[in-house]
């Protein structure tokens, strides 16, 4: 199975903030599962490491992420997703 984890989910586990996601994230990489990332993610998470390219590729390398391209249409879509999770959350 393949899982894409997103910016949040990554934020989680550097700032070891929820036990819970970086469980299922570690279960994730333990169980041979295939961990995606979208290249906005990568930019996203460049303040993360301040900037430290080495760092970051290093981090996603060590966690067995592979970052994939995404075309207009899926990144539309994503977005898409992403506000209606914002609406229904209020």
């Amino acid at each position: 199975m393949r899982i894409y984890i997103d910016t949040v989910i990554f934020i989680d586990i550097l700032k070891n903030e929820y036990p819970q996601t970086q469980e299922k994230f570690y279960h994730a990489i333990e169980n041979g599962e295939t961990l995606i990332t979208s290249v906005i993610t990568v930019a996203e998470l460049m303040p993360q490491f301040n900037g430290n390219r080495k760092e970051l590729s290093r981090f996603l390398k060590d966690h067995r992420v592979n970052v994939m391209d995404i075309d207009l249409e899926s990144t539309l879509i994503a977005s898409e997703r992403w506000m209606r999770y914002l609406k229904n959350k209020k």
